[in-house]
């Protein structure tokens, strides 16, 4: 049985190394778009994606492109 919000779901799906190269690249800028919402805040940012936050983490820590997102997040704060 599959758990969690819709959103969860569809970012778990468009993250994985199988998913279009398309599908993964908005799955990134929704996640970019929460951190810079949140101030590059993980805890709010993976709340607010329905996500727990060891997940978002261990995508932070497979993709370089997240955590240029994160970085300029936290550098020009909550938008």
């Amino acid at each position: 049985m599959v758990r969690g919000s819709d959103t969860a779901i569809r970012l778990s799906y468009s993250m994985r190394a199988t998913a279009p190269k398309a599908v993964r690249e908005m799955a990134m800028r929704e996640i970019g778009s929460a951190f810079l919402r949140f101030g590059g805040d993980v805890s709010q940012a993976s709340k607010y994606l329905g996500i727990g936050r060891a997940t978002l983490h261990r995508w932070l820590k497979e993709h370089a492109y997240l955590r240029k997102l994160l970085e300029s997040a936290r550098t020009h704060g909550p938008a």
